[in-house]
């Protein structure tokens, strides 16, 4: 039961935010895995209007609770600063991306009906003051 309400609810919001596919790099998973997402990720575009603090301190202040994307480039974490690895020339520009502008907000199956709708119109209300009518 809780599989599918997680695989219920990332459906609901992968539905919700194609629709500010302008904003989002929305989460994409292999067709061969069986995802049970306990959160949705979220990684904002570049040259939008708004930051990752604005909309996840919108998103906190509004009830709504927010994390980070806590790896993105897993080598400028502090546990990894003196392991060997390799690197690339110009290193890691979408990890790093991922690091500065992910967030993860709940899909899991504790979530219910009007706190899905609480979610969804505080979420819109945040981006609709930048959608140009």
């Amino acid at each position: 039961k809780f599989a599918s309400e997680r695989k219920k609810n990332f459906e609901n919001l992968y539905k919700f935010f194609s629709t500010y596919e302008k904003f989002f790099v929305l989460p994409e998973k292999d067709p061969r895995a069986d995802v049970v997402w306990l959160a949705f990720p979220l990684t904002l575009k570049k040259d939008i209007p708004f930051t990752r603090k604005d909309i996840t301190e919108y998103l906190e202040k509004h009830d709504i609770q927010t994390r980070p994307i806590f790896t993105g480039n897993i080598l400028k974490q502090p546990g990894f600063q003196n392991i060997k690895c390799r690197t690339v020339k110009n290193g890691y520009p979408v990890t790093d991306h991922i690091m500065r502008n992910g967030f993860l907000i709940g899909c899991h199956h504790g979530l219910k009906k009007d706190e899905m709708i609480h979610l969804k119109k505080t979420i819109s209300d945040f981006l609709n003051q930048f959608i140009q009518n």
